[in-house]
């Protein structure tokens, strides 16, 4: 009986038997198979029935657990569809007690108090109406009247946010406040008054604009008046008048006061008459560059002076000019040069600071820096004057008349036909004190003149004496001491 046997899943053929002889790929052979068939402790054959049966066998299959293992839920794994689960619904709805929610009633659910979480305004259909029921269109429980008035409200709010804030300000000018309380508000103040000057660019003539700022602080007796950056042309002269008054600038290299040829006297005045009673003026420039702009003579940069002089009631008592430069534009074609006569001009003012001054003139026709000029019976208590730069021809330091103290220091003086001129022969009884310490002074023909002090000090200095005499001294020098001189033949 001839046997066909499927084909062989490892060898790829098939092979048939009639009992005594085997047929395989083409051989015939006799003595049985040339492999016996599979048994469960020996490899061999597998019989067909037993493929189709190992095929139908899914991979990952176990036959290590029973049906009943197999079947229980407790041992399976992974997830399954609600949809399988035939009673989902009623079950679900039974356990979350009649409606959901974890064994809560509709009526728990449906309480707010049990809610968490925060919703969306827009799902409160009823939220405006409610929120204006509640308070009364804003203010918790307060009327809109007693929320608009302002003796109601708390906190604080930004200036910018108050309409007229600039023009309140400058208004007050500081009617009724100490100098201590207006140097404490400076900071604030001077911010918001810049926007009350226009102009700023050099085309136009800002004389008006200016001076009618400095009218109204005038009117008030005191106050600042704030120069932003920019370039102002000063075609009239600034004046000032038995007022205390702050000319600020944002900075040397920020504002500029140009004054142009045309004018011949300078940048700003300030005259003062006796004061009967009261705090004295206080005259202030600050933090900006004058410029003489155009051939020709301009005058004066800073002219402070005190009327009519009384030595037991001070006028222009207090004049400060701090972090100024006065200079000479470029020479431009035609006659002459930008000149000025004096940097700061300074007469009877009893208590002078200057602080960085820089005066430099493009020619050497004479700029005086710093010009004190004392009849008798005025009163110069005290003048100091620290880091001068001075480059202009005429002295670095001139002084006239009367004077208990001068003082000079960290500063420096060149190209001036003396450095520093101090000559008090008009007064009967003689200056009482100068002092120069760490000063560098090049002239041309004197570093140093003084004439009837009663006491010169000089200390750490470096003086050139160049084409002339280094220090003369004339008249009524009752004393005097040179300490660390430097005069370099």
């Amino acid at each position: 009986m001839a046997i066909d046997f499927p084909s062989n899943p490892i060898l790829g053929q098939s092979f048939t038997s009639d009992g005594a002889v085997y047929t395989w790929n083409g051989y015939a052979w006799t003595g049985g198979l040339p492999i016996s068939l599979a048994t469960p402790g020996v490899s061999g054959l597998m019989p067909g029935a037993d493929k189709t049966k190992l095929d139908g066998i899914q991979p990952g299959a176990t036959a290590n657990l029973a049906n009943s293992a197999l079947l229980a839920r407790a041992n399976h794994t992974g997830t399954q569809l609600a949809a399988t689960i035939s009673d989902f619904n009623a079950a679900v709805a039974a356990a979350g007690g009649g409606g959901g929610g974890g064994g809560m009633t509709d009526a728990q659910l449906l309480a707010r108090a049990n809610h968490t979480g925060t919703q969306v305004a827009a799902t409160i259909s009823d939220l405006t109406s409610a929120v204006n029921a509640i308070v009364g269109s804003g203010g918790g429980g307060m009327s809109d009247a007693a929320l608009l008035a302002r003796a109601n409200h708390t906190g604080t709010q930004l200036a910018a946010t108050i309409s007229d804030f600039a023009a309140a300000v400058a208004a007050l000018g500081g009617a009724g406040m100490t100098e201590a309380a207006i140097t404490k508000l400076y900071g604030l103040l001077t911010p918001f008054m810049s926007t009350t000057i226009a102009g700023g660019n050099g085309a136009t003539n800002d004389s008006p604009s200016i001076q009618e700022k400095i009218n109204a602080v005038v009117a008030k007796g005191r106050g600042t008046v704030f120069l932003p950056p920019g370039r102002f042309r000063i075609d009239n002269r600034l004046s000032v008048a038995n007022s205390s008054l702050r000319l600020q600038g944002a900075g040397v290299e920020q504002t500029f006061l140009e004054v142009p040829a045309s004018n011949t006297v300078g940048a700003i005045a300030f005259t003062a008459n006796d004061k009967p009673g009261g705090s004295p003026y206080l005259f202030e420039v600050c933090d900006l560059s004058i410029v003489a702009v155009g051939n020709g003579p301009h005058g004066t940069a800073i002219d402070a002076r005190w009327a009519s002089p009384n030595q037991l009631n001070p006028g222009l008592t207090n004049l400060k000019i701090n972090n100024v430069n006065v200079r000479s534009e470029t020479y431009v074609a035609g006659p002459g040069w930008p000149t000025w006569t004096n940097g700061v001009y300074v007469q009877n003012a009893a208590w002078t600071n200057i602080d960085n001054l820089t005066v430099f003139a493009v020619d050497s026709s004479g700029t005086i820096g710093v010009n004190l000029d004392y009849p008798m019976n005025s009163s110069a208590f005290g003048i100091m004057i620290n880091k001068l730069n001075h480059n202009g021809g005429g002295a670095g330091v001139r002084s006239r008349g009367w004077m208990e103290t001068l003082y000079l220091t960290n500063s420096l003086i060149v190209g001036s036909t003396i450095g520093v001129d101090l000559d008090a022969r008009s007064t009967p009884y003689g200056n009482m004190q100068f002092a120069m310490n760490n000063t560098h002074i090049n002239a041309k023909n004197m570093n140093v003149y003084a004439y009837n002090w009663r006491a010169l000090a000089f200390n750490n200095n470096s003086i050139y004496s160049g084409l002339g005499h280094g220090i003369d001294q004339e008249g009524a020098v009752r004393a005097a001491r040179f300490l660390q001189a430097h005069l370099p033949s």
